[in-house]
Parts: C-alpha cells; structure tokens; sequence
C-alpha cells in the first residue's frame, strides 16, 4: 500500500474497463482496505462481505474451509438495494489470493444475491498455489498486484 503509482495504475486499469460494474466487493478485512481506493475513483459503491457475526439484520451466509480450519463469511440481504445492477457485474477485492477458499465463497454470497462476478483483484498471490486455484476458480478472471514468491514468503514469514 505504500506504493502510490502501483495502486494508482490498478485504479487506472478499472476507470476504463470494458464490462460495466455495479460495485466493488471487498472481503474482511484488508480487502477494506484497498476496495474503497478504487470504488471511490470509480464512482462505486463498496460493498463489505464480513466475517461470521458481526452483520446485524437479515444476512446470508456461507461457510468455508481456510488452510487452518473451518470459517463462515456473511453478506446482507439488501447489500446490493438501491445499486443499479440489471447488466452490470461485480469486482471481488482482497489482499491475498491463497489457497482460493475465501474469494470461491465470496463469490459464492455475491451469486446468492443474484449478482455476477467480472473478475477479482489481489494485493498479492502465491504463484505455488495456481494449480489450487484453478481447480476452486475456474476460468474467473484473477489479478494481483505482486507475487509472493518461495524466497519472499520466507521473508515474509520472519
């Protein structure tokens, strides 16, 4: 985050993108973040997914499982009213795009609510994990700012 063009060059990239989106959705909680960054320049909303718990009202849910365990995020039921959507779609946001597992169950919510996801944007990824990756995601559309690679998830884990 410290980077000013890197982040600047992301927004850029979604002020001309070519599928018309209704919103960002960024996923608890450094997704909250960056999403607002890019919403901001866009003229978007942002649309929080949360972890288990913390929505008050009517909410939707769905569990999943991280590297360490089981997890629950959830959304609320109104989270897209009053959001122009008839022919638009949705950018998934977050920091780290692992395993895969959280931003499969983002997805999941946003689908639940009746909305379709254009793409999703990462701080960082994990080249290792590609192949988990697309087995969960598929053929969606995925971006990430860095890469972490062996060397640097060992400097990262000191």
């Amino acid at each position: 985050m410290a980077d000013a063009k890197l982040i600047l060059s992301k927004i850029k990239m979604y002020v001309d993108h070519p599928i018309p989106l209704s919103s960002l959705v960024c996923l608890e909680s450094r997704g909250f973040f960056f999403a607002p960054l890019i919403a901001a320049r866009l003229g978007l909303p942002c649309i929080p997914i949360r972890k288990g718990g913390k929505l008050p009202g009517k909410k939707i849910q769905v569990s999943y499982q991280k590297e360490y365990g089981p997890d629950l995020f959830e959304m609320k039921t109104d989270a897209f009213e009053g959001v122009t959507t008839e022919g638009k779609k949705v950018v998934l946001v977050d920091d780290l795009l692992g395993h895969g597992g959280s931003i499969l169950a983002a997805k999941q919510l946003v689908e639940k609510l009746g909305m379709e996801v254009a793409e999703c944007v990462f701080i960082f990824d994990v080249p290792m994990y590609y192949p988990t990756c697309q087995e969960k995601l598929g053929d969606l559309p995925r971006y990430a700012m860095c890469q972490l690679t062996d060397d640097s998830l060992d400097d990262f884990a000191k």
